[in-house]
């Protein structure tokens, strides 16, 4: 399904286009919000149409208020299952509730994913798998892919750290996300090495990392880390 498809489908549970967008962002990328973002999404401040929006979504039970730490904010858990059964995403581990710390990670990718708009961004395998091997002409074998399961009989999952891929209108710009949660470069080193193959057959493509407050400092290591390994 295409994301337009999508909006679509999230509109006929009586949502608007605007909100019905937001609410596949969501489900694709994180399974949960804060109010601020939809408020970034929509283009308007916090008032009576986000408190109704929320509220609808809160009175029929498609996501449930959670405390952001000790503070008095809240994030939104969007777990509904029809919602997602009707983008396709009937089973997506988005709908399981998750720890704070995992949850906070998660909207740091929405906001990054809603801050650019001039991409269109691939979340879930299939559709990244689809978008390569269908859409740019290439084989499996250029992909990223990491074994699962008992040595003997291996599951092979494609594109497995599951991060947002932005693809541009003209279908040669592509953006890949990374998230770095720790001040060591280890598992980024695996992310550029398994993606080594696919970066090298795409024509234009870039790394974006997304720093946290508490590895700001690690900027210059990822950017050597990036030198050195490609």
């Amino acid at each position: 399904m295409t994301f337009d498809e999508r909006v679509r489908e999230v509109a006929e549970f009586g949502f608007s286009e605007r909100q019905g967008g937001f609410l596949v962002n969501v489900m694709l990328h994180s399974g949960v919000f804060v109010r601020r973002q939809y408020c970034a999404w929509a283009g308007v401040t916090h008032g009576e149409k986000v408190h109704q929006f929320i509220k609808r979504l809160d009175s029929r039970r498609m996501a449930t208020p959670q405390r952001c730490g000790h503070g008095r904010g809240r994030l939104y858990h969007l777990h509904f299952k029809p919602l997602y059964d009707a983008i396709g995403e009937r089973d997506n581990r988005l709908r399981r509730p998750a720890q704070l710390g995992r949850a906070v990670e998660r909207l740091m990718l929405l906001d990054a994913v809603l801050a650019d708009r001039s991409v269109t961004w691939l979340a879930t395998e299939r559709e990244k798998v689809s978008h390569f091997v269908s859409g740019c002409r290439m084989t499996k074998d250029h992909l990223p892919f990491a074994p699962f399961g008992s040595p003997a009989s291996p599951a092979i999952r494609y594109f497995a750290e599951r991060l947002p891929i932005g693809v541009a209108a003209d279908g040669q710009r592509h953006v890949f996300m990374y998230l770095a949660t720790r001040s060591r470069t280890h598992r980024f080193r695996i992310f550029l090495e398994r993606h080594a193959e696919l970066f090298r057959t795409l024509s234009s493509w870039s790394v974006r990392v997304l720093f946290p407050r508490h590895v700001t400092d690690a900027q210059g290591a990822y950017r050597s880390a990036f030198i050195e390994q490609l």
